[in-house]
C-alpha cells in the first residue's frame, strides 16, 4: 500500500504507562493518545482503548448515545433482527465491546453466514477497534471451537445496523429470541 503510514508506534508509545498494558488507552491518556491517533477515525482499526461496561471512555460518542445505551440494556439477553441477507429474522445474542464506529454504534457480526450460525448485536462502548472483546465471545466461539478463546485469526463478518437518533430502537427489533 502506498500512502501516508499509519502511527503505530506512535500509538502503542503515547500509552505507555497505564495499568492495562503495552497499546491501551486509558482515559489518564486521552490527551496523548489523540495527539497521535484520531479516535473518531473511519479508516483503518488500530488504538486499542479500554472499554468500561458502563460507558464509554476516550471514543466519540453517537449523538444519542445514553439514550441508545438504555434501550439497548433494556432488550436483555437475546434480540430478534431483521437478517441482513434477507429472509426470515434472526435471533442475535446482545453484546457489549468494541466495534466499527463510534460509542452508541450496533453492528451485528458472526464468524459464518451458514444458516443457524451463532450472532451478536455488539453495543460499541469504546475506540473503533475489533479484538473481539464482546461481552458474548463464548457465543461466537464456544469451548471446544476452533475459535475457543477469541477469534484467532477468523475475521467476523460485520454489519452495522442503522438507528436513527431518536428512534427507540432500530428498526424491526424485538427483544427476545424470533419465534
Amino acid at each position: 500500500l502506498e500512502g501516508t503510514p499509519l502511527p503505530f508506534v506512535e500509538c502503542v508509545s503515547a500509552c505507555e504507562g497505564n495499568v492495562y498494558g503495552p497499546g491501551f488507552c486509558d482515559e489518564d491518556h486521552e490527551e496523548q493518545a489523540k495527539a497521535v491517533w484520531d479516535v473518531n477515525a473511519e479508516y483503518p482499526l488500530m488504538m486499542n482503548g479500554v472499554e468500561d461496561i458502563q460507558g464509554c471512555k476516550i471514543a466519540a460518542k453517537d449523538s444519542d448515545y445514553k439514550a441508545k445505551w438504555k434501550a439497548f440494556q433494556a432488550l436483555g439477553e437475546w434480540v430478534c433482527v431483521p437478517n441482513p441477507d434477507g429472509g426470515s429474522p434472526i435471533t442475535a445474542k446482545t453484546s457489549r465491546g468494541h466495534g466499527p464506529g463510534v460509542c452508541g454504534t450496533v453492528a451485528l457480526y458472526t464468524l459464518s453466514k451458514e444458516k443457524g450460525s451463532p450472532v451478536i448485536a455488539q453495543f460499541q462502548l469504546d475506540t473503533r477497534a475489533w479484538s473481539q472483546e464482546a461481552s458474548a465471545t463464548t457465543h461466537l466461539c464456544p469451548t471446544g471451537s476452533p475459535c475457543a478463546g477469541g477469534q484467532g485469526c477468523i475475521q467476523p463478518y460485520a454489519v452495522t445496523v442503522d438507528w436513527p437518533a431518536g428512534e427507540e430502537l432500530p428498526a424491526d427489533w424485538k427483544a427476545g429470541e424470533c419465534v
